[in-house]
């Protein structure tokens, strides 16, 4: 039988089924097929979990691209368009443990063959923000005493600390929703989005200010490593960046190309920008810029700026 999960606000089904007669220690042998309206033309199946698996396989069609990722031990076999494990045991699941996927093998499979690098990416994903509607000017008049601040480094911070402090978390991420962000006169209106919401809320009234600012796709330090090798769909958080000029290049975080950038984090309640929380640290971002853009390594912040 079918039924919805408990998420009250999105359309996703489970599909639940009951086998008579099984025992503890017994295997269930099945089969299923799933089909997709992927918004990235890609998958990424892992071979290994929680629990045993007595034998996994995956065949991919022709003429889709694989790479093995994280197969440290070899355990992964390939015929021709098969991939498949056998006997793998349960993952360690304790305490302090690096992240699941951080080392446990996966196939990443794109069956998009056209342009595969982060700049495409980028750009791609740069123009189907860009057709999201903007700010009214309605809005803009209500933010004015906000965009008045003549001081960029003072309008950048009031700019964060605003959006952090108005706007509460909500996501409700349905469809496209779960990688497009609702219109940053959404947002105003209702005072609640998601962290991609959040960010280009933030981006739409920086750049109405005149400032260079981006929306950036990021993945948190404790859902494992972006995997340089595989432009795609790794990313589970939004953030803001913004390319500084001499007027306030005393809020940089982090270097881009040699100049001075401040990431930030709207969703982020306790870390006051420029100031980055550790779950971004040593992580790496995509801004989505028009010309396209590669990745961006978040560094450790040093010593010193860990004191109290």
């Amino acid at each position: 039988r079918t039924g919805f999960n408990e998420n009250f606000y999105d359309d996703a089904k489970q599909v639940f089924a009951r086998f008579e007669g099984v025992e503890i220690g017994d295997y269930i042998a099945y089969e299923y097929e799933q089909e997709y309206k992927p918004f990235f033309k890609q998958r990424t199946p892992v071979f290994q979990d929680y629990i045993e698996i007595a034998h996994k396989q995956v065949t991919v069609p022709p003429g889709a691209t694989c790479l093995l990722l994280n197969d440290m031990n070899s355990t992964v076999q390939n015929q021709g368009n098969k991939w498949f494990v056998s006997n793998v045991p349960a993952a360690a699941d304790e305490s302090l443990d690096p992240p699941l996927l951080e080392r446990v093998p996966m196939l990443a499979v794109t069956f998009d063959q056209n342009d595969q690098s982060w700049e495409s990416m980028s750009r791609d994903m740069w123009a189907r923000y860009d057709k999201v509607e903007g700010l009214s000017p309605e809005t803009l008049a209500e933010l004015q005493s906000l965009l008045a601040i003549s001081d960029k480094k003072e309008f950048i911070l009031k700019t964060m600390e605003m959006v952090c402090d108005k706007i509460r978390y909500v996501a409700i991420e349905i469809g496209e929703g779960g990688y497009i962000p609702s219109s940053p006169e959404s947002v105003h209106n209702w005072g609640y989005g998601d962290c991609k919401d959040m960010s280009f809320y933030a981006t739409a009234i920086l750049r109405a200010g005149g400032v260079d600012a981006y929306t950036a796709l990021a993945k948190g330090r404790g859902f494992g490593p972006v995997f340089e090798n595989f432009p795609g769909n790794q990313f589970n958080h939004a953030i803001v960046a913004v390319k500084l000029d001499e007027s306030c290049a005393d809020l940089q975080n982090v270097t881009v190309d040699g100049a001075p950038w401040m990431i930030a984090d709207p969703t982020d309640e306790y870390s006051t920008s420029p100031l980055l929380g550790n779950h971004l640290e040593d992580t790496k971002i995509l801004p989505l810029t028009r010309d396209g853009h590669g990745l961006v390594t978040i560094p450790s912040s040093p010593p010193e700026q860990n004191q109290i």
